[in-house]
């Protein structure tokens, strides 16, 4: 069960809280990354990406955005390498926490999902598996710019450190093959950039004075 009973997410800060800005803006490259985890990249995610404000925000970061124009990396090129490196049907590398951490489909992680998602509602266009990595990026997504009261954002911020440490970090050591795998310069760099700002992270909730 998540340290929270007494913390739930509410739906406006009682008080300014300085650090939400920053928060807001992790919680959407989370959600954002979590998306093109979950599903094959379609036409609309396509534009999205080529938005000048989403796409100012990942190139810096390395992410090899394919053109609108169907130039270079097709829509279909795309799905077909997505299928190969997540659903296989063999030589692949599922995105799920309990196949990394116990060779199941349905291990620990997914009682521990949820117990957390009895405190976060995160809207789902598709029923995923809840210890999927895509999903989980989401959740922690959520966790973060969901504006939160002042004197509960040290308790958020250590809710969100331990679902980051059992639902997010695990992937450090899965990233890296997923990218192996992939044969499109879209999703090798998803990999890299993904595990870069896994990384980053990781190191931020570690500073002893990091409020979420």
């Amino acid at each position: 069960m998540p340290p929270m009973e007494k913390a739930r997410v509410t739906t406006k800060p009682l008080v300014p809280d300085p650090f939400l800005e920053d928060r807001f803006v992790r919680g959407r490259i989370y959600a954002f990354l979590g998306r093109l985890f979950l599903r094959e990249v379609d036409q609309e995610t396509l534009c999205l990406m080529n938005e000048a404000n989403v796409h100012s925000a990942f190139m810096p970061l390395g992410l090899k955005v394919p053109a609108e124009d169907g130039t270079g990396e097709t829509l279909e090129c795309l799905a077909m390498d997505y299928c190969g490196v997540f659903l296989g049907p063999s030589n692949h590398v599922p995105p799920i926490q309990s196949v990394w951490d116990s060779g199941l489909l349905s291990g620990p992680a997914v009682d521990s999902m949820r117990s957390y998602l009895e405190f976060v509602s995160v809207d789902r266009d598709q029923d995923p598996m809840i210890d999927h990595f895509g999903f989980q990026l989401q959740v922690m997504g959520v966790m973060l710019a969901s504006p939160v009261r002042q004197d509960e954002v040290g308790l958020i911020g250590n809710w969100t450190r331990d679902f980051f440490q059992q639902h997010v970090q695990w992937a450090g050591k899965w990233l890296p093959r997923a990218g192996m795998l992939a044969k499109t310069a879209f999703y090798q760099s998803l990999m890299e950039v993904t595990d870069i700002f896994l990384t980053d992270e990781f190191k931020r909730m570690e500073e002893p004075a990091a409020d979420g």
